[in-house]
């Protein structure tokens, strides 16, 4: 299919719809309620007196002042959500970033191996945290916070605000006199008064889907220097003063070009109109529109409130009654007076002088004058005090918020943080609202740096890096995913500290999980919370490579004060061991003499037995020797009784008897050196057997 040509004709027509449309926008009910309550917001904010109008010129004394409550009220709120939004003592926001495979390769240090999964947190911590340094850097050279706090302050006074995310370049002046240029996104804030939003659009997504409209002004010069603008001879016819300011009204949104066949569609356009000519005219690859407000509160009406716009009828009657108790307390000090118009004195001198001090003589016994009676200024007093207090609660600015001293024999400090929290509630939701504006502002300057970012110079605060690093847009991921974090509030952000105080005193108090805390990660975190924006200084801080090197170290030296340890108690052992092996062989040595003594004490027993058998032996045998002897001298003496008593009877027969002799005793020898001695009775019955000496002993025959 043949691609459509973009006539002449086209621009016209896209130049007209853009024109009408901003007009039908500009004239919308809607639009010129809120532009009323624009327009006194701003004098009210200006301090600027009501417009007075006197009838008479002798009543041009009257006090004609502003108050400065609403103006108070937008300086706080505004301060107070800028230090929600951008704490002062961490990084407001954060960046995760989608890590591919190659570029973890990339990183890892060893090629053709796998990072561990230590080493892919390290890696992605160190990606988030480069990514957030640049982008932060951008955002420190280009003035986000500055920007930020114009569009805080225009939604604090007409309730909505509009930025717009644009690439811009600027020359830095750096050392030697050379200029560098720098280029970055920005935050673009944008007056309600020129911005007409699409009128049917909920606006509850991320980034801003509608369609918006918004004027400015720039000079002929620069319109016809810039390089991307088209059409600019048809410009120049149709401008007829060059000297003035040209209009320009920017289109961002979705447009359709009418033709004769068939329409031509063009969606999310940019689209710039000068002098009713189209002068620029680009697809955009992203939304660079963002648009949010304080408080939405009609969803047929795409403007938003502000509690500065709510109570401004408040604040305008504390205004009318201030000015009159001042016109009342001027009364009360120098009242008017009536006198009479006859005492000569009083009229030459021109009426009663009000002077401290002056003396006037009046003829006649009566006061020729009186004074003119005047209100009593108390209920005025009473009436602004309870129309301030209203401004107050309704704008939430209290004067403890707003810095005043409370008295504090009236008030405890419980009460007072209560009130500062209260307080502080729609605030945050607010800070939420521009959060989300934020949000989708980081987003959008990710996307622009990919598309035209070169090379980028950049300080990087982040804890254990190198202070300058240089980033590529092939550096930039792909895919990242961004949170805007802040503060919270000062109530909160106190009780965050306070309890992150109290858990990790808690876990450290118990042993199961004191092992849990990250003691250094802790102690940075607390000295982030105490205001200290660079806690690495104040800590001994090491790289991984440090941190394992002195992590070895401290191994090693706990190895070599065990193997000490163990070393000592072995030579402890030892000399017990020794002490021991000593007892022991003393005790083998006593046991092996005790067994010697008892071997000796058995063997002396053994041969005692066994002498005491052979004696007991030999003592048998002599027995038996000796029962045989005498069995046999028995025997012999019935034989020689025999023969005696035969023979007896025979010499009986023969001779007288003769007396009878005892029998010798007879030594047996048993040994050469020993024998034994048998006694008898005198029946010849063997009585005893002794042991005797046969070398004193004659031996005895058979």
């Amino acid at each position: 299919m043949a691609k459509r040509r973009f006539l002449s004709s086209d621009y016209d027509k896209i130049a007209e719809y853009i024109c009408a449309e901003m007009t039908r926008r500009q004239a919308l009910e809607e639009r010129k309620s809120h532009e009323a309550l624009w327009s006194e917001v701003d004098r009210q904010v200006r301090m600027q007196a009501m417009e007075r109008k006197v009838q008479d010129a002798e009543e041009d004394w009257r006090s004609a002042m502003e108050l400065g409550d609403l103006s108070t009220a937008s300086e706080v709120l505004s301060a107070d959500v800028m230090r929600l939004i951008f704490p002062q003592d961490r990084s407001w926001m954060q960046a995760h970033t989608n890590i591919e495979e190659d570029r973890l390769q990339a990183r890892f240090a060893v090629a053709g191996q796998k990072p561990t999964k230590k080493q892919i947190g390290e890696i992605q911590k160190r990606a988030d945290n480069e990514l957030r340094a640049f982008m932060t850097q951008q955002h420190v050279d280009f003035g986000l916070r500055q920007r930020i706090e114009l569009s805080v302050k225009e939604a604090l006074k007409h309730g909505s605000f509009v930025a717009e995310v644009k690439w811009e370049e600027i020359q830095n002046y750096s050392v030697g006199g050379v200029f560098k240029s720098a280029a970055a996104p920005v935050w673009e804030p944008h007056s309600m008064w020129n911005c007409y939003p699409e009128t049917l659009n909920l606006n509850a997504n991320l980034f801003y889907t509608g369609s918006m409209i918004f004027e400015w002004e720039k000079t002929y010069e620069w319109i016809l220097q810039q390089k991307d603008f088209i059409n600019l001879k048809k410009f120049k016819d149709a401008t007829t003063d060059k000297k003035e300011p040209i209009k320009l009204q920017t289109f961002y949104g979705d447009i359709t070009v009418p033709r004769e066949t068939n329409d031509v569609f063009l969606p999310n356009m940019k689209i710039v109109v000068a002098n009713k000519v189209v002068v620029y005219a680009q697809p955009n690859d992203t939304t660079q529109i963002i648009y949010g407000g304080y408080d939405r509160v009609d969803i047929r009406d795409p403007y938003y409130m502000s509690p500065l716009v709510k109570q401004s009828p408040n604040h305008k009657i504390s205004s009318i009654i201030a000015n009159r108790f001042l016109d009342n307390v001027e009364l009360k000090l120098e009242p008017p007076v009536v006198y009479d118009a006859n005492d000569p004195n009083i009229i030459k001198q021109g009426g009663v002088k009000i002077i401290p001090g002056f003396q006037l003589g009046a003829k006649g016994g009566a006061q020729n004058f009186k004074q003119v009676e005047i209100g009593d200024p108390s209920w005025a007093a009473e009436a602004l005090r309870f129309f301030k207090q209203e401004v107050q609660e309704g704008t939430g600015v209290s004067s403890p918020r707003a810095g005043a001293q409370r008295q504090a024999d009236r008030v405890t400090a419980t009460q007072i943080e209560q009130e500062a929290h209260g307080s502080e509630v729609r605030t945050i939701d607010f800070v939420g609202k521009i959060e989300k504006g934020i949000k989708s502002y980081l987003y959008v300057q990710h996307e622009l740096n990919k598309k035209y970012l070169g090379t980028y110079k950049f300080f990087n605060p982040e804890m254990g890096m190198k202070d300058f690093e240089i980033i590529k847009k092939a550096d930039l991921p792909d895919e990242v995913h961004f949170e805007v974090v802040g503060s919270k509030g000062v109530i909160t952000e106190r009780r965050r500290a306070q309890a992150t105080f109290e858990t990790t005193q808690f876990l450290l108090s118990n042993e199961v999980t004191a092992g849990l805390v990250n003691a250094e990660a802790v102690a940075k975190q607390m000295y982030q919370d105490a205001g200290n924006k660079s806690p690495e200084q104040l800590l001994t801080v090491q790289d991984e490579n440090d941190r394992i090197q002195k992590a070895v170290q401290e191994i090693q030296q706990q190895a070599e004060a065990t193997i000490a340890q163990m070393q000592k108690e072995m030579q402890e052992t030892a000399q017990k061991l020794v002490g021991k092996e000593m007892e022991l062989k003393n005790s083998q040595d006593q046991l092996k003499l005790r067994n010697e003594r008892a071997l000796g004490t058995e063997t002396d027993l053994r041969d005692q037995i066994k002498t005491l058998k052979d004696s007991h032996k030999q003592q048998l045998s002599i027995i038996k020797m000796l029962q045989d002897i005498k069995d046999e001298r028995d025997s012999i003496k019935d034989e020689q009784m025999q023969f005696k008593l035969e023979q007896k009877d025979t010499e009986a027969a023969k001779e007288p008897a003769e007396p009878k002799e005892s029998q010798p005793s007879v030594v047996v020898n048993l040994e050469k050196s020993a024998g034994y001695k048998v006694k008898r009775d005198e029946n010849g019955d063997m009585t005893e057997v002794l042991p005797v000496d046969t070398s004193d002993t004659p031996e005895a025959g058979n």
